[in-house]
């Protein structure tokens, strides 16, 4: 599972997001190099100094849990991430983890001999994981389903997504009136906002600085 850690939600650009991924061993065979990766949308910066214990890669960042893991317990690590501004829609700054590989303590892999799950570094073959949806945490499904269902019964469990919620705002200011000007001419602005966040935004209040080289007249807005 994966789950954002960071209080105060809503985020902003420029914020350190850390993220608590989950393994969990629901097996009766002790665990060992669990390799872990996560697939950070454009919407996020990965910096080594702020992950010590994270490989960055050219489709995926990867980090290795040693273990041992023992039957029916569970070991969490973390990653931070940085908001950047280049996200323009949800999926941007939705990031999901995955399980890659793993090994018993004798160092064999024994990815293959998951029952409900196929463990790799393709983020698109998983079913289920469908962010705020109802497969997003889930770790019982069978992992038959397809990479679009939406059903917890068939779930792949060795991936997560965690979809971090960004305020944004923009405004733009242009003439419409136009020139040349002389004194006592009224002039029209437009001035135009921008939701550059992935949440939905109201009550927006927009605050106009009118110097003195202008007289405000209400009548007409």
């Amino acid at each position: 599972t994966k789950n954002v850690s960071s209080p105060m939600a809503p985020f902003a650009i420029g914020d350190t997001i850390t993220f608590d991924i989950t393994v969990y061993n629901q097996g009766t065979v002790t665990g060992t190099d669990f390799v872990i990766y996560d697939h950070a949308p454009v919407g996020f910066t990965f910096e080594s100094s702020l992950n010590p214990m994270w490989l960055e890669g050219a489709t995926a960042d990867s980090t290795v849990y040693a273990g041992p893991l023992a039957p029916l317990d569970s070991a969490t690590v973390q990653l931070r991430l940085v908001v950047n501004n280049m996200g323009v829609a949800i999926d941007d700054y939705t990031n999901y983890a995955e399980i890659g590989s793993v090994e018993d303590e004798e160092g064999n892999d024994i990815s293959d001999a998951d029952q409900d799950s196929t463990p790799d570094d393709d983020p698109t073959d998983d079913a289920g994981g469908d962010p705020d949806g109802e497969t997003d945490g889930e770790v019982d499904g069978d992992g038959s389903g397809d990479p679009d269902s939406d059903d917890p019964l068939t779930d792949e469990d060795d991936h997560d997504p965690a979809i971090v919620e960004i305020v944004d705002m923009a405004l733009t200011k242009m003439v419409v009136t136009e020139g040349p000007y002389a004194v006592g001419d009224t002039i029209e602005f437009a001035i135009e906002v921008f939701n550059q966040g992935n949440i939905e935004m109201d009550s927006i209040v927009v605050n106009d600085y009118v110097p003195s080289g202008y007289t405000f007249d209400n009548s007409g807005t």
